[in-house]
């Protein structure tokens, strides 16, 4: 009797994934992905030199090499770019573009290991060897993906197979996993961060998800500045697996008391109201000055101090005209129109304190002239959870709409 033959889920969806990838990492032509040759450099340098490069560092045959292979395999043509001259030897020439060595190195590292066992001139092998490193991160996002979806779902959800499968199958994701970019090795390691926290937070604190947690945090800090938001989230993961039950509202009175403070920090207290500003001038720019034209204060700017970041100008700009910013005083987006510098500090208050009053003077007044039976089924127009949804859920959901809602209003 022959016995039916039944695969690992799992093994189906990295099957897919690999085909998928394997696809992707030949089918695109070399250098096309995103400022891959700079990424390719930084590589190459950790391939083929004893150290870490640093920011400014160059190999200028490497530059020559990639250069030309980037000519023969028509990477300016195709964008309607004049190519390198590169038939004077003793001529430098640079790759340009945004220098990746700013970066942290732990996908580098990576990448760089099978170039190490291709000569230094074999620029395409090690190319192609640095994508087939990124297709092998892909293939863990999507294992990571798989075992954090079937934490959230039961056994019987379709979501256990169709969001892994969607990532495995999506033009988009693929092409960014399959090319040589410190992009890879963010996404990866965040998706395995994100298992272990799921984990940590649905079968509370162990040894093992902690350590497997806190590896990939550590992680996420060695490999790019856009997943270093991986040790905050960590630390509330972390407080939760541990505060479970009813002790979770001193979990999230914790989390309000740290929201408060980090909001308090963040803020620059002392510019100018109504401005924005892109300079980073230790000085406040709202200063006192006896020949001020109007009150006693004048808008102070030190024009020498570059811009944060580097690439934008030292500029100061409204987001939203005083015209506008009137009509939503006292409108569900009064703590927006604060943050934006619309509106002065006590006047922000005063409002969110009217409403509140308002809000709470109603309540009454609707609990006052109807019975119990009519308003209590209803809590008198209090939202409240639907079945299933958990108040993390809620907050998240209610946060991502109120963005919406400040987009809107700002435009």
């Amino acid at each position: 009797m022959i016995r039916s033959l039944r695969l690992d889920p799992r093994l189906i969806l990295l099957l897919l994934g690999l085909v998928n990838g394997v696809i992707y990492v030949f089918l695109v032509p070399p250098w096309q992905h995103y400022d891959e040759f700079n990424h390719f450099q930084y590589a190459w340098l950790v391939a083929h030199r004893p150290d870490l490069p640093k920011f400014g560092d160059d190999d200028p045959q490497m530059d020559r090499w990639v250069l030309a292979s980037m000519i023969a395999h028509g990477f300016y043509r195709k964008l309607g770019l004049v190519p390198p001259d590169l038939s004077d030897p003793s001529k430098r020439v640079s790759l340009g573009g945004y220098s990746q060595l700013t970066v942290q190195p732990l996908y580098y590292l990576l990448a760089s290991l099978p170039a190490r066992l291709i000569p230094p001139d074999q620029i395409d092998a090690q190319l192609y060897a640095g994508r087939l490193v990124s297709l092998v991160l892909f293939l863990v996002t999507l294992l990571a993906a798989w075992g954090t979806v079937s934490e959230l779902a039961r056994p019987d959800n379709p979501l256990r197979w169709m969001v892994p499968l969607s990532i495995a199958l999506l033009p988009g994701v693929v092409d960014l996993m399959t090319s040589l970019s410190s992009d890879v090795g963010a996404v990866a390691l965040f998706s395995l961060f994100l298992w272990a926290s799921v984990r940590l937070l649905k079968r509370g604190f162990s040894a093992g998800d902690f350590a497997w947690g806190l590896a990939a945090t550590v992680a996420c800090l060695f490999t790019k500045n856009t997943v270093f938001i991986a040790l905050p989230i960590f630390l509330v993961v972390l407080l939760f697996a541990l505060l479970r039950n009813a002790r979770r509202a001193f979990a999230w009175g914790l989390i309000g008391l740290a929201g408060v403070t980090v909001l308090a920090l963040s803020l620059t207290w002392g510019d100018a109201a109504l401005w924005y500003r892109s300079s980073i001038q230790p000085q406040a720019t709202r200063a006192v000055n006896s020949q001020a034209v109007l009150g006693t204060h004048v808008l102070r700017l030190d024009a020498t101090i570059p811009a944060s970041p580097s690439w934008l100008p030292a500029l100061i700009y409204q987001h939203v005209p005083l015209s506008d910013a009137s009509q939503l005083m006292g409108k569900q987006v009064t703590f927006g129109v604060w943050i934006a510098g619309r509106i002065e500090s006590a006047m922000a208050v005063a409002y969110v304190v009217a409403q509140l009053i308002g809000a709470a003077a109603a309540g009454f007044a609707l609990r006052a002239i109807f019975a119990a039976d009519v308003w209590g089924p209803t809590n008198i127009g209090t939202p409240a959870l639907g079945a299933g949804i958990s108040p993390g859920v809620g907050i998240a959901v209610e946060a991502v709409l109120t963005v919406v809602l400040l987009l809107a209003v700002f435009g």
